[in-house]
């Protein structure tokens, strides 16, 4: 039979073989739980970037003195988070123009990266622009398909920007998520108007569609939110139709509270995964360059959000 010397041999082996084995398994265990401990207590900050929407303007006549959207959405990720930050960059009357040449898209950039650099996430990153260069082509100020030209290469640089900044090691961190508009004129068309609202803002929209795509960014759908609900979510009052010059199109305190909740639906999925939209281009043809179908012109009288036929007034 075996020696006692063998079995103490043997034993000794055994014992050497489990320490090599279990020791790797041990450190890698250790070195997966400490990195997942650092991603949870590291910190994180909510960046806000875009026009009024983010500071919660309006005309001066409807001034109601409360934030814009992304003071609503932070306090509701802070719900998540009690430890996030929040920095808004966002600026009244900003277009997509004036958010690279004046300084808010560099700003931005600086900070993501400065802030990368110091080991903080900043996630999510939320963004609205395009408003103001809409509106320019509602209200008869600009040429819309210059307009949307110029809108979809701006819109292009300011993502493009703004991912690259969030890549330091060539891999996005974070979250950014931009939205798309409402229709603060619902249904004003000719002959009453030149200009159609409805098929404009699409055309608008589209290019934030199409260009989020590209990019695999998620898009807020508050177009969708606000359909039908533009009375209850903005301050344009009709009674001074057809100046829509004289129309606060910016969101009441509910508008305000819709536009937080489309964002906080992307922000509430799993990552990759958005809401897809009524708008979402789905053909070979981007539908921003899809030439538009002509309406026959109706005679409607326009009253606040309501088309009423003559004779039911």
């Amino acid at each position: 039979m075996f020696s006692q010397q063998f079995w103490s041999q043997h034993s000794l082996r055994l014992v050497i073989v489990l320490i090599v084995t279990l020791i790797p398994v041990a450190l890698i265990y250790n070195a997966a739980s400490s990195e997942a401990q650092s991603v949870q207590q590291q910190e994180q900050i909510y960046l806000a970037l875009g026009d009024s929407l983010t500071t919660g303007y309006e005309a001066p006549q409807n001034n109601d003195g409360e934030p814009g959207y992304p003071h609503f959405l932070y306090e509701a990720l802070k719900e998540r988070k009690p430890d996030l930050q929040f920095h808004l960059l966002g600026r009244n009357g900003e277009t997509s123009e004036s958010m690279i040449s004046g300084g808010q898209l560099d700003e931005a950039v600086a900070f993501i990266q400065e802030q990368s650099q110091q080991g903080t996430l900043v996630s999510p990153i939320t963004l609205d622009i395009g408003g103001n260069d809409m509106v320019a082509v509602l209200l008869q100020e600009a040429d819309s398909a210059t307009t949307r030209t110029s809108f979809r290469a701006n819109l292009s640089h300011i993502l493009d920007q703004l991912i690259a900044a969030m890549s330091p090691n060539g891999e996005r961190q974070g979250e950014l998520i931009i939205m798309s508009y409402y229709n603060p004129y619902p249904g004003v068309k000719p002959p009453f108007y030149p200009i159609d609202t409805d098929t404009e803002l699409a055309l608008f929209n589209a290019i934030i569609l199409e260009e989020a795509a590209k990019r695999g960014i998620k898009v807020a759908a508050v177009f969708e939110a606000f359909e039908g609900k533009q009375a209850e979510y903005v301050y344009a009052d009709f009674s001074r139709y057809p100046d829509l010059s004289a129309l606060d199109y910016h969101p009441r305190k509910a508008g305000h509270l819709a536009i937080k909740d489309a964002f906080l639906q992307l922000l509430t999925d799993e990552p990759g995964t958005a809401t897809p939209t009524k708008q979402t281009p789905t053909s070979e043809t981007p539908i921003s360059e899809t030439p538009t179908r002509e309406t026959p012109p109706t005679n409607y009288l326009w009253l606040p959000y309501v088309l009423v036929a003559p004779g039911q007034e």
